[in-house]
């Protein structure tokens, strides 16, 4: 018997239905109806194939390491490390794009926010020194016109220097000074115990990353907000999420989906 009508026969055995198995493995329908019709060619990478195969045995309490090796023995010329879809190389491109516009966008920042301080403060003290040198231009002109002999009997009155406004710093300026960067979601993907299958996608599920991890490979995966996760023989990863270790979020031979925040990541 193929694994795939091994599958279905134990599906049907238990009164489930493919919509079942999809909704308690996270295994879309299309690609359950591809396995148990033993069409794994199109289901995506042999490492994908060997967590959904995972999945579904376990949730039909079959042995699946029997069924794993009897994959092994019939996709023995399937290439381990083949992604299955687009090439590395076109996400790490739109990805490299991505990360450069950010840091286009915050040299930017910075240089208005450097350029409007240094205008400011260059404003604030020629007007300083204007209103220095009118005081002392008033003074010396009221002296020289009322140069009167002082009286036997008439007190002298001392002048008291005129108070300065003092200058505080515009509006314009506090806003300026107060812009700072938003914070990036900053993943390390770490293939450790072996190869690891990964999608990486943003709220609007476009595309960030895509592709196979041999043993011993990273990728580092960066987003303005919130990163998902599609992870295919999850054992095999270590993940780290802005600086903070999260180790393995699953077993070998598992498939888990996570989400991952600035401060918080989730796997199921």
């Amino acid at each position: 018997m193929s694994i795939g009508q091994a599958l279905r026969d134990a599906r049907i055995s238990r009164g489930l239905s493919l919509e079942d198995v999809a909704e308690k493995t996270k295994v879309r329908v299309t690609l359950l109806s591809l396995i148990e019709a033993d069409q794994f060619n199109k289901v995506g990478a042999p490492t994908y194939v060997r967590g959904h195969i995972t999945a579904y045995a376990n949730l039909v309490g079959l042995n699946a390491s029997e069924l794993l090796k009897g994959f092994e023995d019939s996709s023995g010329d399937i290439p381990l490390d083949k992604p299955a879809s687009s090439p590395i190389s076109k996400f790490e491109t739109k990805l490299d794009e991505k990360l450069n516009l950010e840091k286009v966008k915050a040299n930017n920042r910075e240089i208005k926010t450097n350029s409007g301080f240094s205008w400011t403060s260059l404003m604030v003290a020629a007007l300083g020194l204007v209103l220095v040198v009118g005081i002392a231009s008033f003074v010396t002109r009221v002296n020289q016109e009322a140069v009167v002999p002082p009286l036997a009997d008439t007190p002298v009155v001392e002048e008291t220097p005129a108070e300065q406004t003092p200058v505080t710093p515009s509006e314009e300026e506090e806003n300026l000074t107060a812009a700072s960067d938003p914070d990036l979601v900053l993943l390390v993907l770490e293939a450790v115990d072996g190869n690891s299958w990964i999608r990486a996608s943003n709220l609007e599920d476009e595309t960030i990353f895509e592709g196979t991890l041999r043993r011993g490979d990273s990728q580092t995966i960066s987003n303005l907000d919130e990163v998902r996760l599609l992870v295919g023989n999850a054992g095999a990863l270590n993940v780290s999420l802005n600086g903070q270790t999260f180790g393995k979020v699953g077993g070998m031979g598992e498939v888990k989906r996570c989400s991952a925040t600035f401060t918080f990541l989730e796997c199921n």
